[in-house]
């Protein structure tokens, strides 16, 4: 059963969301009509739940649920161009809302990070990347948002797909110029995932502030084995790209701190 916050949501959602989504349909169906196959998908999106798991409880509440594989027939007629779109237009309602109530006025504090949706099929589908074992299965959709991270609050701005990994750099890139013209950036946070010479590159153009965390390279524990006997380390650091075009370097700063969970590890940032 659903919580007070996550009916209100699913509410909010059928209210304002249902009537921008466009399936594939003709106009006499009857259970795999729209709203009947958002009450399943938003149901399974809230509790966080398979589609599977979904669709029984729902039925047990009304009529004229649709089977999973409906739902997947619908899904799957659509093209990734119209779902960019229709993703597109829901982000821009979302922060119309928050925008009439004023909640980002001031700079903000935002994070990039990468997402997994563990794929079980067939592993030369499209858009499908190899990625860390998890569940039975090491290959994934996988996707990047860009989140407002302020006063508890993690507001998604916009997602984007990521269809191949070469990819992710000009992913980044766009996510950060559309939070750009929503809100006033103080500084943007990015995990170990992005550490990589072409991103910081690009940061640096795009003329923004930003803490990635670093990965434990040959480099950084040279300048660890140099620094042994200091508890905090901020220095001056290269970064190299050697193995993969295009080459380069960047110059960047580099602290070392104790991790929040453990003071036997470090964490490492630029």
């Amino acid at each position: 059963m659903l919580s007070f916050t996550e009916t209100r949501l699913y509410q909010t959602l059928k209210k304002k969301f249902y009537p921008m989504f466009e399936f594939k349909q003709r106009h006499n169906v009857t259970t795999g009509r729209q709203d009947n196959l958002l009450d399943c998908i938003a149901h399974a999106a809230i509790t966080d739940d398979f589609i599977e798991n979904s669709t029984q409880i729902l039925k047990s509440r009304k009529k004229d649920v649709p089977a999973p594989r409906t739902i997947r027939y619908h899904l799957e007629k659509l093209e990734i161009d119209e779902i960019l779109r229709q993703d597109s237009k829901i982000s821009e309602e979302m922060y119309r809302m928050v925008e009439k109530q004023r909640w980002f006025v001031n700079k903000v504090d935002v994070s990039i990070d990468t997402h997994d949706w563990m794929y079980y099929g067939n592993t030369d589908d499209e858009m499908v990347l190899g990625t860390q074992a998890k569940n039975g299965t090491s290959y994934a959709y996988k996707f990047a948002t860009i989140n407002i991270v302020e006063r508890g609050i993690r507001f998604t701005l916009k997602a984007l797909p990521i269809s191949d990994y070469s990819e992710i750099c000009n992913v980044v890139e766009e996510l950060i110029k559309y939070a750009m013209q929503k809100v006033k950036i103080r500084r943007i946070y990015l995990d170990r995932g992005f550490y990589e010479v072409p991103i910081v590159r690009m940061l640096k153009r795009l003329g923004v502030h930003f803490v990635i965390q670093a990965k434990k390279s040959t480099g950084i524990m040279k300048v660890i084995e140099k620094n042994k006997d200091k508890k905090i380390i901020a220095v001056d650091y290269k970064m190299k790209r050697k193995r993969k075009a295009p080459s380069g370097k960047e110059d960047v700063k580099l602290l070392r701190r104790h991790c929040a969970f453990s003071q036997s590890l470090f964490e490492y940032f630029l």
